[in-house]
């Protein structure tokens, strides 16, 4: 009547050690020499940011239409305003600043306009007459104190405009045929007219 109660006990015994070495197998297979792969977050810079450059446009549609002065965030390839000129503008100058342009039109005007996102608009372009026996092709040279100063191909002069919107005031003798006129900064002593006939000297020049 002993043996029973003896087998049971072994019994509970066994299944005991078998339980506990059960669980240490289970842990000690949880922690095993397997590798796991880690994943380590990895931080960019990312591309430089591009610096904001704006592209002024003179264009017209037509030799009897108005022109149109555009301007364009070069850096985004975006239109950001644009305005309505004179009669086919030939000709296109920023002062030194690069906050005001200048065009010389077809119709015998001058057009002032503000370069800026926020002013460029058609109520903003200001008009004034051109020397009216001139022959501007190209040149005009705008600094920012000493006015606009223009090549006169017909005349053989430089023409100065003052004021805004520009005005003229005054022509200077150069060279035969000037095409283009400029200065030494805007508080210039000299401007100097480069011309496609020059004289004995080869360029010509006169005081402010």
């Amino acid at each position: 009547m002993r043996l029973f109660p003896m087998n049971v006990g072994q019994t509970r015994m066994r299944l005991v050690q078998a339980g506990v070495a059960f669980t240490a197998v289970a842990l000690i297979a949880g922690c095993g020499s397997a590798y796991r792969s880690v994943v380590t977050s990895t931080t960019t810079s990312g591309p430089a940011s591009v610096t904001t450059s704006y592209l002024a446009v003179v264009s017209a549609p037509s030799a009897t239409a108005n022109g149109v002065a555009t301007l364009v965030d070069y850096s985004g390839d975006t239109i950001m305003a644009e305005a309505n000129l004179g009669v086919l503008p030939y000709g296109f100058a920023l002062d030194q600043s690069g906050s005001e342009g200048y065009t010389w039109n077809a119709d015998n005007t001058l057009t002032s306009l503000p370069i800026s996102t926020s002013s460029l608009e058609t109520k903003n372009v200001e008009y004034s007459t051109m020397e009216t026996t001139s022959g501007y092709e190209t040149g005009f040279y705008a600094p920012t104190a000493s006015g606009l100063w223009g090549a006169d191909l017909k005349n053989s002069t430089a023409d100065i405009y003052t004021s805004s919107p520009p005005t003229y005031k005054q022509s200077v003798p150069v060279a035969a045929v000037p095409v283009m006129v400029i200065g030494a900064g805007s508080s210039a002593e000299r401007f100097y007219a480069v011309s496609q006939v020059a004289d004995s000297n080869g360029y010509d020049c006169n005081n402010t």
